[in-house]
C-alpha cells in the first residue's frame, strides 16, 4: 500500500479529564494501516486515535470518517544468493547429518566415522570428504532480511589426507555454531545473548562424493615480534534454560507459545543454587565483574 488517508466526516466536542486531557496532544486524527496477505487472501488492518486536540484547545472526537487508499502492484525482491545453485548441494553423494550444539572447533576421526556414522574408510578417499552448514542462531524472522539460499561449504582441515587413504591416525578438524549465539554490539562495545527457542542444536552435513571438498589455507609465516601480548580475556556465560511455556503448563496463561521460563519457584520450590552452573575457574579477582 502507498499511501492511506483518513477522511474525517463527523466529529464531535467532549469533555475529558484534567488526566486524561493532559495525554491528548495530537493536534490530527492519527492512524496507521497495512495490507496483509495469506494465502492470496488481503486483508486491511487500520487502527486509530479517534480524538484530538483542537487549535483552541478542545478535545474532538471522530465519531463517522472514510479511509482512503492507494495502491500499486508489488514487486517481489526474492532474497536468493546468486551464488547458490538451484538444486540443494544435497540433491546427490553420500550424506551425513551431524548435530551441534554449541560453538566450537569440533573433531571427527576414523573411529568416529566407522561407529557413529557407519562409514566405510576402506576405500574412502579423504579428499573427497566436504561439510555443509550455516552460522548458528535462528533464521531470520523477517522475509526481507538476507539469508545463505540452501547450505554454505565450510573449509575444513583433513590430517593426512595427502596419501587418498583415511588411516588410523588421520582426523577432520571444523569450526562450527551451536543454535544459541553470543552477538557484539558495536555502539556500546558489549555482547548479547540471542537464545534460539525453537531447538537445542544447530545441523551441519558431511558429504562425500567425486569431488575435492574445500580446505583451510595454510597463511604466511609472521616473523615480526608482537606489538602487544595479553594473558587475559573476557569470560561470557549465560544461563538460560527453555523449563516452562506458559500457553503449555497453563490452561488461563495469555501470550505467545515463544515465551520461555526456567525454573517456577512455587510455595514447594522456593529456592535454588546454581553456583554449579558457572565455571569461572582461572578467575582474575583484581579485575572488575
Amino acid at each position: 500500500m502507498d499511501q492511506a488517508r483518513l477522511i474525517p466526516e463527523k466529529t464531535e466536542i467532549i469533555d475529558v479529564s484534567e488526566r486524561l486531557y493532559k495525554t491528548i496532544t495530537n493536534v490530527a486524527f492519527e492512524f496507521s494501516a497495512n495490507i496483509s496477505e495469506v494465502r492470496g487472501s488481503y486483508t486491511l488492518h487500520f487502527t486509530a486515535i479517534p480524538v484530538r486536540r483542537t487549535h483552541d484547545g478542545k478535545i474532538e472526537r471522530l465519531t463517522t470518517f472514510s479511509i482512503e487508499t492507494t495502491l500499486s502492484p508489488v514487486t517481489m525482491n526474492h532474497q536468493r544468493n546468486p551464488d547458490a545453485t538451484f538444486t540443494s548441494v544435497l540433491a546427490s553423494g553420500d550424506i551425513y547429518k551431524l548435530s551441534v550444539d554449541q560453538a566450537g572447533i569440533f573433531k571427527m576421526d576414523k573411529a568416529f566415522l566407522e561407529s557413529t556414522l557407519g562409514i566405510s574408510t576402506a576405500n574412502l578417499n579423504p579428499k573427497k570428504i566436504k561439510i555443509y552448514g550455516n552460522r548458528g542462531g535462528r533464521v531470520p524472522e523477517l522475509n526481507s532480511i538476507s539469508r545463505t539460499d540452501d547450505l554454505a561449504e565450510l573449509h575444513i582441515f583433513v590430517s593426512g589426507e595427502e596419501d587418498g587413504k583415511f588411516d588410523n591416525g588421520d582426523f577432520i578438524l571444523f569450526y562450527a555454531e551451536g543454535a544459541d549465539i553470543w552477538k557484539y554490539q558495536n555502539a556500546n562495545n558489549t555482547f548479547t545473548y540471542e537464545k534460539n527457542i525453537y531447538d537445542n542444536a544447530n545441523y551441519y552435513f558431511l558429504k562425500i562424493d567425486n569431488k575435492d571438498g574445500l580446505r583451510i589455507q595454510k597463511s604466511e609465516e609472521i616473523n615480526e615480534d608482537a606489538v602487544a601480548t595479553s594473558d587475559r580475556y573476557d569470560m561470557l556465560q549465560h544461563l538460560q534454560e527453555d523449563k516452562v511455556n506458559l500457553l503449555g503448563s497453563f490452561s488461563a496463561a495469555e501470550g505467545t507459545g515463544k515465551d520461555w521460563y526456567g525454573d517456577a519457584f512455587t510455595s514447594s520450590f522456593k529456592e535454588k543454587n546454581y553456583t554449579s552452573k558457572f565455571d569461572f575457574t582461572g578467575l582474575n579477582n583484581s579485575d572488575p565483574i
